[in-house]
């Protein structure tokens, strides 16, 4: 997993604890990352369950800040809620037959997201848990480091919403926290005949196919044909998408048009149906379609309104869609008003983005101040094709 250019980086995690009158324990952690790529500086904090992303070149002392919906940040709140889930297993074993060390009666297995993990609890040492796309290597600190939320401006700041809450904590799930080693439960010996088996490396599961990749905002150009490569939006995706035949790139003016436009929609339909051979009339088939953000938005509603629909060949593979809006488009239409912080809105002249496009527009926070009642009713109706 790489995040900004970097397979390894480090989050700081502080947990806060609630006891409520029943005198159960619940946990929410406090995180900070922060990487660097380039000449900018990128920091990804939580606190109290909202998110904020922040990034500045060297040297500016007033970094923007925006809530966020999601970070590229593994989530730890996230982790500590599978945590509930921890099965004991006799041992892990990877996919090529390896075992990985673990001290007997530590071993564990849980899913995240729908995403397997081996769990090897190392005590006062801390945890390991191996994925095939990431492992986590979990180290307690002597001292507390306070993480603290960065500022956001007043007129703002109401709008961020929590993006996580606090987990209720077993006795297991507090020995696998704190590393004690409270691990010889009778659920743990029932469960001990089982082994857990890991895969080393990503392959495709499924029959390779051609990929069609659409972008979300921020696009201005259209190209009147799918390209061949986008890696100032995507990467380098040269090896890394080993489902993927071949692979095209939809290009659309995601700034002028909104994802419910009409002809956006129909675009979207027509360059997934452009990649395979065996998509015939408006039924795409044979086909991955990968979709970022208000991509997700535009091939949900062109599916939704008739325009096109997949066959049982074809897979979709959504990232980050803003099923509900993004909080960002109300926090940018505010500044093209001036109507948040002197630095923002510099910011946003600077983008020659105001005033804002329908794309912006389109993506105001659902039964918010800037949404409309025919744009819930598209966000219902997108969620339901999603």
């Amino acid at each position: 997993m790489y995040i900004h250019g970097q397979p390894d980086f480090s989050v700081l995690a502080n947990p806060v604890l609630t006891v409520d009158n029943n005198s159960s324990v619940s946990v929410l952690y406090d995180t900070f990352a922060s990487f660097e790529e380039g000449s900018t500086v990128y920091n990804y904090t939580l606190v109290d369950g909202i998110a904020f992303t922040s990034h500045s070149s060297f040297g500016v002392s007033n970094p923007l800040v925006t809530c966020a919906d999601s970070s590229p940040v593994p989530s730890i709140n996230s982790i500590v809620s599978a945590l509930s889930g921890t099965t004991p297993v006799a041992r892990l074993s990877t996919s090529s037959g390896g075992v990985i060390e673990c001290s007997s009666g530590s071993a564990f297995k849980l899913s995240v997201n729908n995403v397997d993990f081996g769990l090897c609890a190392l005590g006062p040492s801390g945890l390991t848990m191996f994925g095939s796309d990431v492992d986590i290597t979990v180290e307690y600190l002597t001292n507390r480091v306070d993480i603290v939320a960065p500022a956001v401006n007043v007129s703002t700041g109401h709008g961020c919403k929590a993006v996580a809450s606090p987990s209720s904590l077993s006795s297991r799930e507090k020995s696998l926290l704190t590393g004690e080693t409270n691990f010889s439960d009778s659920a743990r010996m029932l469960k001990a005949e089982f082994d857990f088996s890991l895969g080393e490396s990503c392959s495709c599961k499924s029959t390779p196919r051609p990929c069609i990749f659409i972008h979300g905002l921020g696009i201005r150009k259209e190209e009147p044909t799918n390209t061949d490569k986008r890696p100032r939006y995507w990467g380098d995706l040269t090896g890394h998408a080993p489902c993927c035949s071949s692979m095209k790139f939809a290009v659309l003016d995601t700034i002028k048009y909104s994802w419910t436009d009409d002809s956006q929609q129909q675009k979207v339909c027509d360059r997934a149906l452009a990649v395979s051979n065996t998509s015939h009339g408006t039924t795409i088939s044979d086909t991955i379609i990968v979709t970022h953000s208000m991509g997700g938005l535009m091939l949900a509603g062109a599916i939704a309104t008739g325009k096109c629909s997949l066959a049982s060949s074809a897979t979709w593979v959504s990232s980050t869609a803003p099923m509900t809006g993004s909080m960002s488009s109300d926090f940018f239409q505010d500044s093209c008003k001036d109507d948040t912080n002197f630095f923002m809105e510099t910011f946003v002249d600077l983008t020659r983005l105001c005033p804002p496009g329908d794309g912006i527009q389109s993506l105001a926070y659902e039964n918010e101040t800037y949404s409309t009642p025919e744009l819930n009713e598209a966000y219902a109706v997108a969620r339901e094709t999603y």
